[in-house]
């Protein structure tokens, strides 16, 4: 009797402390809050942790855990699903629609309890648009397999069919409720999550937006019901269905038209405004998208400034660079730092016996100045406060297209009213063509510059904006 009193001490203890230490992370005034301050961090993507607990590697969460502390990381992204029919593979958790593998919970469950000893919090992804670790694929193998109403289902059902989505409901409601067998909380009751996310990187053939944007307010309203405690997002990449709240796709997204008419089936500025969810959701690979540097930033500061106007907090849920280029992250950073209501998590932190093998991974064994400089923007993260609201940096965009024939664009972004000068030079100095020289309103100006063959030679120019005594300058390459 006296060890069952103790027993039951200890958990109580275990529990206390665990509430103490780890208090929900929430949303106010558009920006994540932790102890009713603003809580900024810098993220993580790790989503191959549990089931390398289901494979008995328990080793690899412990020394991931403790890089990215290292690293002063805060949030870590990790998958909290895997769909397959194969009774073989101990990290399966959905054996079935209807068979859960309870050795892989625990596996999830033990994530969970290191995450919380590490001072961490967890964003669960709760399924998948691609077929890794079984995804919305698997789903419709089921379906076919059971033949529901003697139909063929495709993608698209997943996100309209009752009993597909019956199956997804399902689990999220053992999830929601599952008690973790480490620590005794139930999830749902478990500060250490973040958030729950619904969907990796959802895609569809809608080109309204509307077959997933009805599907995540369903999905986000049924988390709500089971879950009060915890924030809800998306997932998503940050398509849409029309360029209305974008500059030219054709100046500043090197005509990447695919991206804003609905040629992915999601809308972010529709789904920024669903009430169940709580930030809204975006990736960023400029590499794979075929992004020149410019337009990643674009892409950054457009994504922001509509979050801002739906009034959420925006989470770069995903962002990472092939060559591990340390000058182009850190720029991103930058634009995430001087956000009002944004957070970026790097894609992602690999283990180094544990390689990913889509080029992106980094650790501290491969990756040590990119590792000390992402460590360095989390340092910097604490206690600095952010430009207000009416605060625009100066800035001179990248000409585009660079090199050019013709004609090339550009932008000038001015924090107030005032008098600005634009002109062309030569590699000597010498003033070749001004633009402009005059008064211009605050806020982003957009110009079209066109070469006169019949005066300029191929080369190399320098295209330069000067305001209140600052000089900008870019270099720009002209070929006849």
């Amino acid at each position: 009797m006296k060890n069952k009193t103790y027993t039951l001490l200890v958990i109580i203890l275990f529990k206390g402390l665990l509430l103490a230490q780890n208090n929900f992370v929430k949303v106010d005034s558009s920006r994540f809050e932790l102890d009713g301050r603003q809580f900024r961090f810098l993220g993580a993507n790790a989503t191959y942790l549990f089931q390398q607990v289901a494979y008995g590697r328990h080793f690899i969460v412990d020394e991931v855990f403790s890089d990215l502390e290292k690293m002063k990381v805060k949030v870590v992204r990790i998958g909290a699903h895997f769909e397959s029919d194969n009774l073989l593979d101990p990290a399966v958790i959905m054996r079935s629609p209807e068979e859960f593998n309870e050795n892989a919970l625990r596996a999830l469950d033990y994530v969970l309890m290191k995450a919380n000893q590490y001072q961490l919090k967890l964003i669960l992804i709760l399924a998948n648009n691609w077929k890794h670790y079984g995804g919305i694929p698997q789903f419709i193998k089921w379906a076919n397999t059971q033949k529901i109403h003697k139909k063929t289902f495709v993608h698209e059902d997943f996100f309209t069919n009752e009993t597909i989505k019956s199956w997804y409901k399902n689990y999220l409601t053992v999830l929601v409720n599952r008690t973790n067998t480490f620590t005794s909380f139930k999830y749902k009751d478990d500060p250490t999550i973040f958030s729950w996310e619904l969907i990796n990187e959802p895609r569809s053939k809608d080109k309204s937006g509307n077959l997933i944007r009805e599907w995540l307010a369903e999905m986000s309203a049924f988390v709500k019901s089971l879950d009060s405690n915890h924030m809800v997002g998306s997932g998503e990449e940050g398509m849409d269905i029309s360029p209305n709240f974008y500059p030219s796709y054709d100046y500043f997204y090197n005509s990447r038209k695919d991206l804003f008419d609905g040629s992915y089936g999601v809308s972010f500025q529709m789904n920024s405004l669903i009430t169940n969810l709580d930030y809204a959701s975006v990736h960023l690979y400029p590499e794979s998208w075929g992004f020149s540097e410019e337009a990643g930033v674009n892409w950054l500061r457009d994504h922001i400034r509509i979050s801002q106007m739906n009034k959420k907090p925006l989470l770069i849920g995903e962002f990472g660079s092939k060559s591990k280029n340390v000058s182009l992250i850190n720029k991103w950073l930058n634009v995430i730092k001087n956000s009002l209501n944004s957070e970026g998590m790097i894609w992602q932190y690999s283990h180094p016996i544990f390689e990913t093998k889509d080029g992106f991974g980094i650790n501290w064994t491969n990756d040590f100045n990119l590792c000390n400089s992402l460590q360095n923007y989390a340092e910097s993260l604490e206690g600095f406060v952010p430009p207000n609201e009416n605060f625009i940096e100066a800035e001179l965009s990248q000409n585009y297209p660079n090199p050019f024939n013709g004609t090339t664009n550009f932008e000038i972004v001015l924090p107030e009213d005032g008098n600005a000068r634009l002109y062309v030079s030569d590699v000597l100095g010498q003033t070749k063509v001004v633009i402009k020289d005059g008064f211009l309103k605050k806020g982003r100006h957009h110009f079209v510059f066109s070469m006169d063959q019949n005066i300029f030679s191929s080369g190399i120019y320098f295209y330069t904006a000067e305001f209140n005594g600052r000089r900008f300058t870019r270099k720009m390459i002209y070929l006849k």
